[in-house]
């Protein structure tokens, strides 16, 4: 409820004080976040705008700090500017600022992907994503609009479609609330149009509390949810209940990503040493063989006249009082037979001890990962993981050797040029996963032809439009650098789309067949 309209709205109400503040500079440090600096002659803030797919929102924190490396700043032309106004567009998820010198700064809080939209004489001039979608574009007009107060449809449905239905007259109501006016007029036997009528009060006064479970946020709602048994955080006002629901929020997005890759392969690897000391363990538990073939040299070396004709002799068993085959090889004396069966039991002993040794070793190795896991699943923030990789490297490059370092790393490397995204492959595999599971069909897809090297793939929301000839170049110079043809002077570089890529079952990974290919001759991109 982070992006609803009455959350919005209570936010720009909060945000008021913010009316002639300046617009010091806005700048990007993370992928799909944009950032503000707002300064007041009395303090400094940060407005920091969530433009993910997964979540999308908007929130302040106190004081300002941006990161060295890695940032880039976006909107120059609007820094310094003053914050006129902040408004919010009827019934809708669009927060607007007005700036002096004539701008407006949109920011639209939707899916399926938000945005950030700069806006002078009613063209969109820039935006923060999709620019070939918006730019030199007139400027989205606002209609007043009114909620519908319609309730005959309430009698002829079922209570799920009431739901839906609900939503449908009342599309400011999420699900959750959708729900919860359901479960009052259940609970408190009153119509359904009351409780409507009820929590739009409640949601025009808020009493904001983000909900939790395990400790971690689960939702943000700005009225008592009581179709909810679970944990909440109250809070005064709806700024401070959302900066802390999108802290929370993106603190476990980054907690996941890192815990989880971690936690799957040093499980999968204490599974597999657990499995290797199990069967080592079994193959101890049965009689030695080293018996068995000192055995067979003591009858032997008994009968040392005994001519071999076969692959087999029979002689008494002096140890069962009964005959006993006995395996031989022909181009060899009884004795020397006898020789080979005693060099084979020293063998099998030799053997079982060093079974026995690696067997306590995998024990041991296994009980030492199962408290690395014990402790990884004790964690709860992110940046104990980094402590965690630190204090045990050397456990742990045991049991995931070198992924220690890189496991939490995504499958390629990300630039960005004009707003177009670029993804570069770290290796073979990591090649296959970002051209197959990554890449849209309408993507384009570029490879240095004909030596090995990274699959690079063009981002493009439109696949009817080609992106700019400068956009390109960069791509192909990233895909000649990050091959075997790197030191060369030209590189040809082959791009298609992404759907005229297919990789049959028998190819190794990151080999792939190219169909309807385009060639640019490069230069290796210089860093």
């Amino acid at each position: 409820m982070i992006a609803n309209y009455f959350t919005l709205k209570a936010l720009v109400q909060e945000w008021q004080g913010l009316r002639n503040s300046v617009l010091a500079e806005l700048f990007t440090q993370s992928k799909d976040e944009l950032t503000l600096a707002i300064g007041t002659p009395e303090q400094d803030f940060t407005l920091k705008i969530l433009a993910r797919p997964d979540i999308y929102g908007i929130f302040l924190n106190d004081g300002y700090s941006r990161a060295r490396k890695n940032t880039a700043s976006l909107f120059e032309e609007i820094h310094g500017k003053t914050i006129l106004d902040i408004t919010l567009s009827p019934l809708d998820r669009i927060v607007v600022f007005n700036l002096s010198g004539g701008y407006d700064l949109q920011i639209h809080l939707y899916p399926p992907r938000p945005n950030v939209l700069l806006i002078k004489k009613k063209t969109v001039k820039k935006t923060f994503l999709h620019q070939f979608h918006w730019e030199n574009r007139p400027a989205p007009v606002f209609e007043a609009k009114e909620l519908p107060f319609y309730f005959e449809w309430i009698e002829q449905a079922s209570e799920k479609e009431n739901i839906k239905e609900l939503k449908k007259h009342f599309p400011v109501f999420p699900e959750l609330i959708a729900k919860e006016v359901f479960y009052r007029a259940a609970k408190e036997n009153k119509s359904v149009e009351i409780i409507v009528k009820t929590v739009l009060a409640e949601l025009n006064e808020p009493n904001p509390r983000v909900y939790l479970e395990n400790g971690r946020a689960t939702f943000l709602s700005l009225i008592p949810l009581h179709h909810v048994d679970a944990a909440f955080e109250s809070f005064t006002k709806v700024g401070d209940a959302v900066t802390v629901y999108c802290r929370k929020r993106l603190s476990e997005k980054r907690f996941n990503q890192q815990y989880q890759p971690l936690f799957k392969v040093l499980s999968n690897a204490i599974a597999k040493l657990s499995q290797q000391s199990e069967q080592l363990f079994e193959e101890l538990a049965k009689p030695s063989r080293a018996e068995k073939y000192e055995a067979f040299g003591h009858l032997l070396m008994a009968n040392p006249r005994v001519k071999i004709t076969e692959k087999t002799v029979t002689l008494p068993d002096f140890y069962s009082d009964n005959q006993i085959e006995i395996g031989v090889d022909k181009q060899f004396s009884i004795v020397e037979n006898a020789e080979r069966y005693y060099n084979k039991a020293r063998k099998s002993k030799q053997a079982r001890i060093n079974a026995e040794s690696r067997s306590f070793e995998l024990f041991e190795k296994v009980e030492k990962g199962k408290k690395l896991l014990k402790i990884l699943q004790d964690i709860k923030h992110y940046t104990e993981i980094e402590t965690f990789k630190k204090d045990y490297q050397s456990d742990l490059k045991f049991f995931i050797g070198s992924k220690t370092e890189t496991i939490a790393l995504a499958p390629y490397r990300l630039f960005e040029l004009n707003g177009f995204e670029i993804l570069v492959g770290r290796n073979a595999k990591c090649n296959d996963e970002l051209t197959f599971k990554i890449a849209k069909k309408t993507d384009l897809w570029l490879h240095a032809r004909g030596v090995s090297g990274s699959h690079v793939v063009i981002r493009r929301s439109n696949p009817k439009q080609r992106p700019p000839q400068s956009v390109v170049e960069y791509a192909a110079s990233l895909a000649a650098h990050f091959s075997q043809a790197k030191t060369s002077g030209m590189v040809p570089v082959q791009m298609t789309e992404r759907k005229h890529i297919r990789k049959p079952k028998a190819f190794l990974p990151g080999a792939v067949l190219v169909s309807q290919e385009e060639v640019i001759l490069i230069e290796p991109w210089k860093g």
